[in-house]
């Protein structure tokens, strides 16, 4: 369960087994990862990688409410054509979570991160040509 700032928009990155991280709290089952105002969470505890549902991944955003949005999950860059030719009903104004890859699917600093992008479909075009300078920043920050 990644729970992401009301109106956050931009990178998240989540890097494991990090000396001053965060440990992680658990909720129904779920690891909860509350990824903070500036998107980079560190945590104590290693990744539990391996092969998940979708429905095993949550990403709820704030609403300020004491409730939170669902957010729909999507590997590969999003793009207004890609909806077209898959036939995705999406509102073009709706948040969307997008990964390169499997959440990322690359180490951080060789400590094992997921990374993701939030944002609208219109943000995705900043989201790919920003990726490069994302990575160089996550890793001078992770150690």
């Amino acid at each position: 369960m990644h729970i992401i700032p009301r109106g956050y928009v931009g990178w998240v990155v989540i890097a494991f087994k990090q000396k001053d991280g965060v440990n992680i709290a658990l909720k129904n089952g779920f690891r909860v990862y509350e990824i903070p105002e500036n998107g980079v969470l560190k945590v104590k505890e290693d990744s539990n990688d391996g092969v998940f549902e979708e429905s095993d991944i949550l990403f709820l955003q704030c609403k300020g409410d004491n409730s939170y949005d669902t957010l729909k999950f999507f590997t590969g860059w999003i793009t207004e054509n890609r909806f077209k030719k898959q036939r995705i009903e999406l509102e073009p104004s709706k948040v969307i979570v997008q990964a390169p890859g499997v959440l990322g699917g690359e180490a951080v600093n060789n400590s094992g991160g997921y990374f993701y992008f939030v944002g609208q479909i219109k943000d995705s075009m900043f989201a790919e040509k920003s990726y490069e300078a994302f990575l160089i920043k996550a890793n001078n920050i992770i150690k």
